[in-house]
């Protein structure tokens, strides 16, 4: 469990995909303050996929601690 989780964090894929879900929930959303902290997570989300995508380029593809991890 750790180990799948410690994949997914790291994975930039899955912080780009959870930006366009938030992104896409922001597209049907009425009201402004939603709308707003809705897109600002997909920020967020962006800003954790290239995190990860650094982080691999420094660690040539594998992060940094994954021969830790159990």
């Amino acid at each position: 469990m750790r180990r799948r989780l410690s994949k997914l964090i790291n994975d930039p894929g899955h912080w780009r995909a959870r930006a366009n879900e938030m992104r896409a929930v922001a597209g049907q959303v009425t009201d402004p303050k939603v709308k707003a902290g809705t897109l600002g997570a997909a920020d967020a989300y962006d800003k954790l996929a290239q995190l990860q995508e650094a982080r691999a380029a420094v660690s040539g593809g594998r992060h940094p601690t994954s021969e830790n991890s159990t």
